[in-house]
């Protein structure tokens, strides 16, 4: 029959329906005979769960480089399809002013970074390199249809290191290993772990509130979240600021009296000094160059100490508590929903990093 047949058959079925409730069966019958096929096996597959991708978007890498006279930035990413399915990404980086390259035949083949397309086979990792004259700011990767919660992150990555050259670097998308993202003596345990990730809630509902929350549990998973008016008991929350793999999320309350408390145990394999961080997105409420305090304990050998996390500036990111000696064995970090300054508490993931210094 053809699409385009098809197209004008469909339209002038509506055409002569205008203003009429059309029945879905009829106009399916009415296609099924001018096209004498069956959509019946087509249908079936509606309800069937569709095969996405999934994708780990590592931080940009920012370094300035120094080659005989010349200067350029280069930023540098990694990004995993950790899925059983191929897929494609869109990466922009609006801002950035490209680096020209030598000849005018090179800079034909050259890939557009400030738009283009990622292609990603089934567990492929590719390091992404591009160079700028400029610092390029913000970097947005949507991840189109996949897996992914949000399906965008953005990124904003200013912060660099000064490097001398006496080789010139390459730009271009360079299959890696699919361990690019593992780090020797690094524990990561992110709230989207039900096993070793919970919260306690000591908040005591009105009728309206279980009422709003019935209704809440036909929706999804996740809530939105505005920084201003935050939610009285944890509630997951998705963003492109916070940690994770293919879901970036978080457990987000209402800044309170300190009943309220979200848990992680960390399994400690081997015993020795770790540095202990908690991921830290810094929403409105630091734009004007607010400063804030979190509080945390840090249980271990059946004891427990008080920790801090002192929050200003606007960078997101991993923020330290304090170094600690640990037995092989399961620690806990406690937050409390009494933060100092703050609307709002945010549970995110927390990082234990081995130190080989001691």
């Amino acid at each position: 029959m053809g699409l385009i047949n098809l197209r004008d058959s469909i339209f002038n079925i509506m055409k002569r329906q205008s203003f009429d409730n059309v029945n879905f069966e009829n106009l399916l019958d009415s296609i099924e005979l001018m096209s004498n096929t069956s959509f019946d096996s087509i249908i079936e597959n509606w309800n069937k769960p569709v095969n996405l991708p999934q994708y780990i978007v590592g931080p940009p890498k920012l370094t300035r480089y120094f080659y005989e006279g010349d200067d350029y930035y280069e930023m540098e990413m990694y990004i995993s399809n950790v899925s059983d399915y191929d897929g494609i990404i869109r990466i922009e980086i609006p801002h950035g002013e490209l680096r020209p390259m030598e000849t005018f035949e090179e800079e034909k083949k050259r890939i557009n970074h400030n738009d283009r397309m990622l292609a990603l086979k089934a567990h492929q990792t590719k390091k992404v390199v591009s160079q700028w004259n400029n610092i390029p700011g913000w970097i947005n990767v949507h991840t189109l249809i996949s897996g992914n919660l949000p399906n965008t992150v953005n990124h904003i990555e200013r912060r660099h290191e000064k490097i001398y050259l006496n080789q010139e670097t390459q730009e271009g998308d360079f299959i890696v290993n699919n361990t690019a993202f593992e780090v020797p003596g690094e524990i990561i345990v992110d709230n989207e772990d039900s096993l070793l990730f919970s919260v306690k809630s000591n908040v005591k509902g009105g009728y309206l509130s279980k009422v709003i929350d019935e209704q809440n549990e036909n929706g999804s998973e996740y809530r939105g979240f505005k920084w201003w008016r935050p939610p009285v008991d944890w509630t997951p929350i998705v963003g492109y600021g916070y940690h994770g793999e293919g879901i970036r999320s978080a457990m987000v309350i209402k800044n309170g009296n300190g009943e309220s408390y979200a848990t992680w145990k960390v399994p400690v394999p081997e015993a020795g000094h770790y540095d202990v961080f908690h991921y830290v997105f810094k929403n409105g409420e630091f734009r004007n160059g607010k400063q804030a305090e979190y509080y945390f304990k840090v249980k271990y050998d059946g004891e427990e100490e008080d920790a801090y996390i002192l929050l200003k500036g606007k960078s997101n990111g991993w923020e330290q508590l304090g170094t600690y000696y640990f037995n092989q064995d399961t620690i806990e970090i406690v937050l409390k929903n009494n933060a100092s300054g703050l609307r709002s508490i945010t549970a995110d993931a927390v990082k234990l990093v081995k130190r080989n210094d001691y």
